[in-house]
């Protein structure tokens, strides 16, 4: 039996879209009870990092690359394109890290709460999520740079 202290303060009527994606991620790490409070809270904060901010910094990222063909051509000549990986490896480890503190800090109170996260159990949830993340990683790593290309070859 553990010994820590669960909290069942109330959730707010409005939650934002983040919110519920970290509460219904959350549950699903639940699900199968192998993984601890911990390993289920770690995991839900690493998914909810991956789709709030990595994603979009890579599709932004991207983007900038492939608009730089055209505004800086000689970009390359410059800076070999190890530096560019990198670069991107470091920004990106970088957005990665202040992104899993800030989330942190933001979904630390459901951490032990089950009264916040049981809510969101359902098949329903489970589907919801697994759509919202296909539909933010294909956002973010197909549709964004594909329309940064085009925009890029149209205007060469």
């Amino acid at each position: 039996m553990s010994m820590r202290p669960v909290t069942t303060q109330t959730l707010p009527e409005k939650l934002g879209w983040l919110t519920l994606y970290f509460l219904r991620r959350l549950a699903l790490a639940h699900k199968d009870g192998k993984n601890d409070e911990a390993t289920s809270y770690s995991s839900a904060l690493f998914e909810a990092t991956i789709v709030s901010v990595i994603a979009p910094f890579g599709a932004i990222f991207s983007s900038l690359l492939l608009s730089s063909l055209k505004w800086a051509p000689d970009l390359d000549s410059k800076w070999s394109r190890s530096s560019l990986k990198l670069t991107e490896v470091m920004v990106g480890l970088l957005f990665m890290a202040l992104g899993g503190i800030w989330l942190n800090r933001r979904f630390k109170q459901y951490r032990n709460n089950p009264a916040a996260w049981s809510r969101f159990a359902t098949e329903e949830d489970y589907r919801l999520v697994f759509w919202q993340k296909i539909a933010i990683m294909t956002t973010c790593a197909v549709i964004v740079p594909i329309l940064a290309f085009a925009a890029t070859l149209l205007t060469l």
